[in-house]
């Protein structure tokens, strides 16, 4: 995604996207769709199809595509203004965490909007239909800006500023909060009460923090640096974690990093 304040580079009047879901060994088919968004944010829904938003939205706007496998367009729908992260449960609910313009203004939401107030992580109907928000739930510090965002299969966890509190959200919605003292993390890995927190600000942007939680807070138990070669200019084309992995895409390898591997590298066992 462009940073905020970038320009698109000019896109073709009638442009093709492609979608291609991959596990490694398998290829799954490939969709094929009207690609109408400068800042494209996506994910596959459990049993096929996709979701498919435009990062920037407007008040009356509908930013966002529910597409079938053969990429038909079956729905359109609103999931807001700056969108960070978005990503669907094995539900079929969409979580879209959002940066500090959408968690606080959300120009998009207005009148027909949501039903509840701003928020740095919603989640959806793939109607369009909000159906739970952060800000509702009032756990803890407000988040301002979501910069890590796992959507696991029975819970997501997300890490936030200003604070950096690890978040746990169950299927109902519930709330749990850890302190963490790591900030500027971009994503996290999670496996049973261990987990990863990835990234930081300046010359931590490549740190993996190994951490066990406890009570009410986390215990960083080893940290380690990921040197790919990947840089600010040229960056990977892909830095997410989800459920227990962290995968990085770059230079045409894909990289992929689980709790466990660091956990036995730091000599740390379940």
């Amino acid at each position: 995604m462009l940073a905020l304040g970038d320009e698109p580079s000019p896109k073709p009047m009638s442009t093709t996207g492609r979608l291609t879901s991959f596990d490694g060994e398998w290829r799954g088919n490939q969709t094929h769709f009207p690609l109408e968004f400068d800042y494209p944010a996506f994910d596959e829904l459990p049993g096929g199809g996709w979701i498919v938003a435009d990062a920037r939205c407007r008040q009356g706007q509908d930013n966002a595509r529910h597409l079938a496998e053969d990429g038909t367009v079956l729905r359109h729908l609103c999931l807001g203004d700056a969108i960070e992260h978005l990503q669907c449960d094995d539900e079929g609910r969409i979580w879209c965490g959002y940066w500090d313009e959408g968690a606080l203004i959300n120009r998009a939401w207005g009148r027909g909007g949501p039903g509840m107030p701003a928020s740095g992580l919603m989640r959806f109907d793939t109607d369009g239909t909000a159906l739970w928000s952060q800000g509702m739930a009032r756990a803890g510090l407000p988040m301002v800006d979501c910069y890590a965002l796992n959507v696991g299969r029975r819970e997501i966890w997300s890490c936030y500023y200003t604070d950096f509190p690890l978040l746990r959200v169950d299927g109902s919605g519930y709330c749990q909060l850890w302190s963490n003292e790591i900030s500027g993390v971009k994503a996290v890995a999670i496996d049973r009460h261990l987990g990863l927190l990835i990234g930081g600000y300046g010359e931590d942007s490549h740190r993996i923090a190994l951490f066990r939680r406890g009570g009410h807070e986390i215990t960083i138990l080893a940290t380690f640096d990921l040197d790919l070669g990947y840089s600010r200019e040229k960056p990977a084309r892909l830095f997410a974690a989800r459920h227990d992995m962290l995968h990085v895409v770059w230079n045409e390898q894909w990289h992929r990093l689980s709790v466990m591997d660091v956990a036995l590298a730091a000599g740390v066992y379940y």
